[in-house]
């Protein structure tokens, strides 16, 4: 909590979708930010976490999963979370600027977009200064991301006058819930609402608890995924979609032709045909039997 008993507010790290400079010149000299809703139907500010994700999946679903979870999250947070006297920070060309919250959210040309009013400072900031705490945590995915463990690193970043109070005379008001210690526990409810028994996802919490991983494994279309990702908000108390991230991975397939390796793309190595000439894949030439003799297996 903050001093006089006002809840703390948040930080949120903004992003455009394809780091789009023009855009960014924009917020800053509107003095707003914009978050693209182009296929999305007319949502209500504080609209539901139940609501969005509804939506979001009737109308995205061009969008795969995980950019749909994204989406999700982002539209979520702006909309309900996000609040007046919250911090919020955008990266271009290796330097941060923050700003604060003035403004509920609006929708913006047509609808396509969906805004909020941001009073932007002037002082921009090195990445490669920033503490490395921060920079990690400027390094999560997605497009709108709650950054509120780093606050007190933020706050430090901003000008003197950052601490008015915002013109349209709106108290912060942003909620941070206190941390606590081990998993929340499971009730009969939650149970009900996964059409489960409390027994299995007890033990399933259990040994989570003492393992700190699991994996569930079965056919595909078996709800493992759904499974996983409410037993892990349940646990971890995260009624926002913002504690808990769903990360993709996909295995190889015959099709693929190149692997993701620290964020760079590395061909694979070409497999050598059954005659060929030296220098083509590298190693030695391959001896292959003459006409009418019958090659043995080698070891």
């Amino acid at each position: 909590m903050a001093e006089g008993g006002r809840p703390r507010r948040r930080a949120w790290l903004l992003r455009t979708h394809h780091d789009n400079a023009e855009l960014l010149g924009t917020w800053q000299a509107e003095e707003s930010v914009t978050l693209d809703v182009e296929h999305l139907r007319l949502l209500d500010p504080g609209v539901t976490a139940g609501l969005v994700q509804h939506a979001v999946d009737e109308d995205y679903k061009h969008l795969g999963y995980v950019e749909r979870e994204d989406t999700k999250t982002a539209v979520f947070a702006f909309l309900t979370v996000m609040k007046p006297g919250d911090l919020t920070l955008y990266q271009s060309s290796g330097t941060v600027r923050v700003g604060v919250v003035l403004g509920e959210p609006e929708h913006h040309e047509d609808n396509r977009r969906l805004r909020r009013k941001v009073r932007w400072f002037d002082e921009t900031h090195n990445m490669t200064e920033l503490p490395r705490h921060v920079q990690r945590q400027l390094a999560t995915s997605g497009i709108v991301v709650d950054i509120t463990r780093v606050i007190q690193a933020l706050e430090a970043l901003l000008p003197a006058e950052a601490e008015a109070e915002p013109d349209d005379g709106t108290e912060p008001a942003a909620v941070v819930e206190p941390a606590c210690e081990g998993f929340r526990p499971l009730t009969p409810e939650f149970a009900a609402s996964l059409h489960m028994d409390l027994d299995p996802l007890q033990e399933i919490a259990e040994l989570l608890e003492e393992n700190r991983q699991l994996v569930l494994y079965g056919p595909p279309g078996t709800g493992k995924t759904y499974l996983a990702k409410h037993l892990a908000a349940q646990l971890a108390g995260d009624t926002t979609d913002e504690r808990v991230k769903l990360v993709q991975f996909h295995p190889p397939t015959p099709t693929r032709t190149s692997s993701r390796v620290s964020g760079r793309t590395r061909p694979r190595k070409a497999r050598c045909p059954s005659s060929w000439s030296p220098g083509r894949c590298g190693g030695s030439p391959r001896k292959l039997p003459s006409r009418g003799t019958r090659a043995s297996p080698t070891s």
